[in-house]
């Protein structure tokens, strides 16, 4: 999923994946740099945080400002950036 005009929607639309088809994975790719409060992060498998600014570089690039973010514990995420960097 991507874009967030409408976090609210974006959070009802993943609870609602989560509760009817708990076998698939929820990813959110957000251009913004915080997680707005009234999401649930638990709705989430991924959580992609930060605007695509082409002189800093996509998630393959070290210096990029994007975060990718993997749920491992209930609501517990861990930035797992860093596997998408070049060797």
């Amino acid at each position: 999923m991507g874009g967030d005009a409408d976090p609210k929607t974006v959070n009802d639309l993943a609870r609602f994946l989560c509760r009817e088809y708990p076998a698939v994975k929820v990813a959110w790719y957000s251009g913004r740099s915080v997680l707005p409060k009234d999401v649930e992060k638990g709705n989430f498998d991924y959580i992609k945080l930060g605007p695509y600014l082409a002189h800093l570089g996509c998630l393959k690039d070290q210096t990029t400002n994007q975060r990718l973010y993997q749920r491992v514990v209930g609501n517990d995420f861990i930035d797992i950036t860093a596997r998408f960097w070049k060797k």
